[in-house]
């Protein structure tokens, strides 16, 4: 596993969900981070905390499907994974529209499990999933915390 010292963060206001406008937006960003050294296993990441009516819990589903599009059109392999607080990412992903917009694109939702005990500089150790330490490149697409435990 290579830690880089310099991670790139990009943001964007973007007014709504319409998914043609956001397929640019969400593509633009990640070719300016993303170099082109030819296919790698990315993770993506996004917020599946549960499936909730409220909308607020959870990464928007568009967002993550046009992720997953932009990085497949570049070549990468990908799978799309977290660790909810209730319930597993599979049923997140089912419940809240996310794997019906992943099932043509080909991308397996999985639950970040099976840790490794990783040995960390200072001498601790913790489980980090293998999922994430299989991955050349994980990919966050966080949602910003408006939900009732903030």
């Amino acid at each position: 596993m290579t830690v880089s010292s310099s991670i790139p963060v990009r943001l964007r206001r973007v007014p709504g969900y319409d998914h043609s406008e956001l397929g640019i937006h969400v593509s633009e960003l990640l070719q300016a981070v993303l170099d082109r050294d030819g296919p790698r296993k990315i993770l993506v990441k996004p917020n599946l905390l549960k499936a909730g009516s409220d909308g607020l819990t959870c990464t928007h589903p568009l967002v993550t499907a046009e992720a997953c599009q932009t990085l497949l059109d570049m070549g990468h392999h990908v799978a799309v994974g977290d660790s909810p607080a209730f319930g597993t990412a599979r049923a997140v992903a089912r419940k809240t529209g996310l794997a019906d917009l992943l099932k043509p694109l080909g991308v397996d939702v999985v639950n970040l499990a099976r840790p490794i005990s990783t040995g960390l500089p200072f001498g601790h150790a913790v489980g980090i999933s293998r999922h994430a330490l299989e991955a050349d490149l994980i990919v966050n697409l966080p949602k910003p915390k408006v939900h009732c435990q903030m």
